[in-house]
């Protein structure tokens, strides 16, 4: 026969009472706390996550499924180890955790990376002040000459965005392919293979890369009204 068992807070005794049995009583203990938390049950659901994954799916073949993984790997152990209390175990579990992915410690691959979106246009003109900046149109809201504070013309910024798209529109179709395996440049256009270590080619500029961008510089043009913009995005990526 199971027992269930209820907790009382209608009156201030009890709920003071469940409060110094739950809650830790000073700044130590509060530490102490989650380092055990670290140490016990995210380490156990982080190794228990991996070993499913590794069962289910073999992801040392599934490119796409290991870069989101190390990816999750790498943003859980960063935002938890900015608590100092915990840094030092944070550490060694994700040393741990990308170990079992096969991941170079001597490699970028380890190493935390701000995600962030940027598109900037460098020498903008500003008509007001004379004066050339460079604007990241992602992260102002208003596109404002850093000299002078005058907004510049969304006209002349649509139109820069429209020659960035179809920059990238041009790069992406007459693009080299380069070999996986050793990162050779492929020489002849009808190779599917690597000519130094038969390895097998791809684009420098992946499908994923290319929509990526156009995504974030659609985004800007609906943000800002840019109707031009927006149609040759919608275009471009159907």
């Amino acid at each position: 026969m199971k027992m269930m068992y209820t907790l009382d807070f209608h009156s201030a005794a009890n709920f003071e009472s469940f409060k110094k049995l739950t809650l830790p009583k000073n700044v130590e203990e509060q530490q102490q706390y989650r380092l055990n938390l670290v140490r016990n049950e995210v380490t156990e659901q982080m190794f228990d996550f991996l070993n499913n994954m590794s069962s289910s799916a073999d992801i040392r073949e599934n490119t796409d499924l290991r870069n989101s993984i190390v990816l999750m790997v790498k943003s859980i152990t960063h935002f938890i180890g900015l608590d100092c209390a915990v840094y030092e175990s944070i550490i060694k579990l994700r040393y741990q955790l990308l170990r079992m992915l096969n991941v170079d410690d001597a490699s970028n691959e380890d190493t935390w990376q701000t995600l962030n979106v940027s598109c900037t246009l460098t020498q903008l003109f500003c008509s007001v002040c004379c004066q050339s900046n460079d604007l990241d149109v992602c992260h102002s809201e208003e596109w404002l000459c850093p000299s002078c504070g005058k907004q510049f013309e969304p006209s002349i910024i649509e139109q820069l965005l429209i020659e960035r798209v179809n920059q990238l529109l041009v790069a992406y179709t007459i693009q080299d392919f380069k070999c996986t395996r050793c990162g050779t440049i492929r020489k002849h256009n009808m190779s599917l293979f690597c000519d130094c270590c038969n390895g097998v080619v791809e684009n420098v500029i992946s499908p994923d890369e290319f929509r990526f961008n156009l995504e974030a510089i659609k985004k800007i043009a609906r943000q800002h009204d840019l109707t031009r913009l927006a149609e040759l995005c919608e275009w471009t990526l159907f």
